[in-house]
């Protein structure tokens, strides 16, 4: 299920580690679209996604790499602290 990001995205899918929550999304691998900042898991990446690629781009969940997405969660969880 993708959550949060930009529903018109193409998804740009990494892996997403260091998860707010377990490292397991709906039991599957954690994802994180690093165009838009949407959440995921690897159901949802519908292209093809070399391992070596997927997995050494891995993002971290509040990562925003190319400054143009603020993840509402994230943010919302940083202002908690």
């Amino acid at each position: 299920m993708i959550r949060y990001g930009k529903p018109d995205c193409p998804h740009t899918w990494r892996y997403r580690f260091n998860s707010l929550e377990n490292e397991f999304e709906d039991e599957c691998i954690p994802v994180i679209c690093v165009t838009c900042g949407a959440f995921g898991c690897a159901c949802d990446v519908k292209e093809y996604v070399s391992n070596k690629v997927f997995f050494s781009e891995a993002q971290k969940y509040d990562a925003n790499i190319n400054g143009k997405w603020v993840n509402p969660y994230v943010e919302e969880i940083l202002n908690e602290l």
